[in-house]
């Protein structure tokens, strides 16, 4: 927990500094969050080029270190005065208020050190890190583990900052940035307070009522937690700047939707909204068309060559464009489509061949209808959706308001297409709540009331380890675990399980996998290169490839061998 907070005083450090040089160089807003938004970003982007060739090491953090000496040298006045105004805020905080962000510091601070309870982080997070951390992007690592093709912007910038060569149980970012959430959220609760009029402010009043879900979250590098964050973020400049939005405002939203692209491609839909206040006030935005599309052009082309490199496919998990690039390396086809439909059928909890059997009225009704937590928040998105209809009239900023909505609306059609899981449209849950909060939190009793049961709750979902089986049916994800005294200092390892490794091959390629498990994805922290043997068993036998090293180490990447059925 302590060694926790002293890594984010470091990247506090380092984002501000890198998130200042962007803010100065584009005459952004002088804000904290932005300027911690813009360092991720810039950071993200160094680390994924430095990637392209070497691992994300002590020697990246040198060069790091140095650009950062340079940059505070040149902007020690601006950092100097950002520093201030944090204090000056935090004091002008309500006592409450005060209590509630130093409460919620330590709890996520001792959540982050608790142990990880997300699967994904068990398939493919701590894999995905270790590759960036001990040689980089690797040619066709997607071959080994078709999760590791993935590889997530925020998962690169959780590589960059988790100090593998120091600490082996750092992987904590997603706590940082739920952090600066709650603070932002806190920031503008204590302005109504203050001055009851501001209604506006009250779109992030819902915010920190979601840290119960959230915390679930944040012991494991999510690339969830950013998205909901940021993108919060960014449907509050567009509610509250609607009718009058200025270049500053629309250059700032675009450069966060680019790193919410970054961070996970699907978000791209979210390029609607610069799009739209191009159209309609081309003369007034035209001036930073060049630093738009150049961001642009240049966040694409990072993607581009960062899943090309490690499948072959420039959009993968889509197989779109995959003909257009032909590398031995490539991932199959067969392999290509097999995880794009099983990933569209798991949303649904249905096998491919399940899936394929449904039309889409059938489809429809068994998502809504899914059991425990699937189907509770596939209800709850209907309900909510449904309800901000019967209070468009009482909501604040109404024209803003329906334009958002309708965002939501085709956002939530697209994932309706592709792959309908409750935490990819969540953004969209919360988009439609936050719209709703500035008619139904107005009562100040009320938004206290609601901290303070959030609060206890926080505590207990800290502190105490209990059953999630009302909530799901996964059995890997039926226990919670609760903080531990020794982790006051030592945050747990990574991983959640302590798995034995046993040694496999299969022709020219040697690799580790765990023993007595029996979940199909599961990693773990198992050394380099892991992959489960029933895995490998499943796509022998099943697509009749198999995985091979493409050189004489697992440096020089993998390819998928077609061999002859059995």
């Amino acid at each position: 927990m302590l060694l926790i907070a002293a890594s984010w005083l470091y990247i506090f450090l380092a984002s501000t500094l890198v998130g200042l040089f962007i803010q100065q160089q584009l005459k952004l807003p002088f804000q904290a969050l932005i300027i911690q938004f813009l360092g991720w970003f810039g950071i993200g982007l160094f680390a994924t080029c430095f990637a392209f060739l070497f691992p994300l090491n002590g020697i990246f953090h040198g060069i790091l270190f140095s650009i950062l000496l340079i940059l505070g040298f040149t902007y020690q006045k601006e950092f100097i005065l950002l520093h201030k105004h944090l204090w000056k805020v935090f004091k002008n905080l309500k006592i409450g208020f005060k209590a509630f962000i130093i409460l919620i510091t330590v709890l996520i601070l001792a959540k982050c050190a608790s142990a990880p309870y997300i699967l994904d982080n068990e398939s493919y997070y701590i894999q995905t890190i270790k590759w960036l951390n001990e040689y980089g992007l690797v040619n066709g690592l997607g071959n080994l583990h078709l999760y590791l093709g993935q590889t997530s912007g925020w998962h690169i910038l959780q590589a960059a900052f988790n100090f593998n060569f120091l600490y082996d149980s750092f992987n904590d970012l997603s706590g940082y940035c739920l952090l600066w959430g709650n603070l932002y959220a806190v920031k503008l609760l204590n302005d109504y307070f203050k001055r009851s009029s501001q209604r506006v402010v009250l779109f992030f009043a819902a915010l920190p009522l979601t840290n119960v879900l959230f915390f679930s979250f944040i012991a494991a590098p999510s690339p969830d937690i950013p998205v909901y964050i940021i993108s919060w973020y960014i449907f509050y400049i567009v509610f509250n700047h609607f009718k009058n939005i200025n270049t500053s405002h629309l250059l700032t939203i675009s450069l966060f939707i680019f790193f919410l692209i970054f961070i996970k491609f699907t978000n791209a839909f979210l390029l609607i909204l610069p799009l739209y206040f191009f159209i309609i006030k081309f003369n007034q935005h035209k001036k930073i068309i060049l630093p738009f599309f150049g961001f642009g052009f240049f966040t694409l082309t990072i993607i581009v060559l960062k899943n090309s490199i490690v499948t072959g496919v420039p959009l993968y998990p889509t197989p779109l464009f995959s003909s257009f690039i032909k590398l031995d390396y490539q991932l199959p086809i067969e392999l290509q489509e097999f995880y794009y439909h099983y990933t569209k059928a798991f949303a649904f909890k249905l096998s491919p061949t399940e899936y394929d059997k449904l039309n889409i009225w059938q489809l429809f009704s068994h998502w809504l209808t899914l059991p425990k937590l699937h189907g509770f928040f596939n209800k709850l998105i209907i309900i909510i959706c449904l309800l901000f209809l019967f209070f468009i009239q009482k909501i604040a900023h109404k024209k803003s308001s329906v334009f958002l909505y309708i965002i939501g609306i085709i956002q939530l059609l697209i994932l309706g297409v592709t792959s309908p899981q409750y935490r990819f449209f969540l953004n969209i849950l919360f988009l439609i709540i936050a719209l709703l909060s500035t008619y139904f939190l107005q009562n100040k009793k009320l938004i206290s009331g609601l901290l303070v049961i959030v609060s206890i709750s926080l505590i207990i979902q800290t502190f105490f380890s209990f059953s999630l089986n009302k909530f799901t049916n996964n059995p890997y994800a039926s226990q919670s675990s609760g903080f531990q005294l020794t982790q006051v200092l030592y945050p747990h390892q990574n991983s959640r399980y302590s798995f034995e490794y046993e040694i496999k091959s299969v022709e020219n390629l040697e690799y580790f996998s765990p023993q007595e498990n029996d979940f199909f994805w599961s990693t773990g922290n198992g050394p380099l290169p892991t992959v489960n043997k029933d895995q490998i068993k499943y796509f022998k036998k099943g697509f009749h490839y198999i995985p091979q090293r493409r050189g004489k180490t697992i440096k020089d990447g993998f390819y998928s061998k077609k061999i002859k059925p059995e």
